[in-house]
This record gives structure tokens, C-alpha cells and sequence, in this order.
């Protein structure tokens, strides 16, 4: 299966977050769907529930980690962190998708 790491905002007020955090699972769905393996970085809100005591470095670092293994990055909008996380799969040659139909071009191409 193709990993797709999923990028976008998570941070903001409690409702704003929570809106994100619903965003990424709605992403997640659809990736699983159409045949991909994603990776939801907003799945870290259970670790900080449980935890209590992650800072957001510890959750980044960790990200980064799975993004530097993906195959594509899917990015449901623009933020700081998602701007950054691009950033960085751009310098690590990972394709860059905006849409699922980008992804599954560029994935067609990478992987056929």
C-alpha cells in the first residue's frame, strides 16, 4: 500500500482544534477508502490526552519521523506546520498532493 502522511492545521482554540482534528479523520477515511495507507498526525490528540504532558515538539518530532517514510503527502489546507511539513517532503523528493486526484496521478506515476 502507498503510506500518505497527512498535513494541514491542527492548532487553535479548543473548537477550532477539535474542528481540525475532525478535518484529518475525514481525510483519513477518504485515503482509506480509495486504497491508500495514511498516517493522521491528529491521532496524537488521544497520546496528549492520555499522556498529559506532551509538549508539541515531542508530537512533531515523532510526525517528521513518519513523514520521512511516506511515499506522498496529502495536504487538506495551508498552515505554518503543514507549510513546514512540505517543505520538508519537497526536500526529501516525496510528491506533494493537494487533491486525490493529484495524489493518485502522482502516485500512478511513482508507482507503476
Amino acid at each position: 500500500m502507498i503510506r500518505v502522511y497527512i498535513a494541514g492545521p491542527l492548532n487553535g482554540d479548543a473548537m477550532e482544534y477539535l474542528a481540525n482534528v475532525n478535518r484529518f479523520l475525514e481525510a483519513e477515511r477518504l485515503l482509506r477508502r480509495n486504497g491508500f495507507a495514511p498516517y493522521n498526525p491528529a491521532a496524537d490528540l488521544l497520546a496528549g490526552v492520555y499522556a498529559g504532558t506532551l509538549e508539541y515538539d515531542d508530537l512533531a518530532d515523532a510526525n517528521l519521523a513518519w513523514l520521512e517514510v511516506a511515499d506522498a503527502i496529502y495536504v487538506i489546507a495551508r498552515s505554518p506546520g503543514a507549510d513546514r511539513e512540505v517543505m520538508r517532503a519537497y526536500e526529501r523528493n516525496i510528491p506533494v498532493c493537494w487533491s486525490l486526484n493529484d495524489l493518485r496521478r502522482q502516485t500512478m506515476e511513482v508507482f507503476l
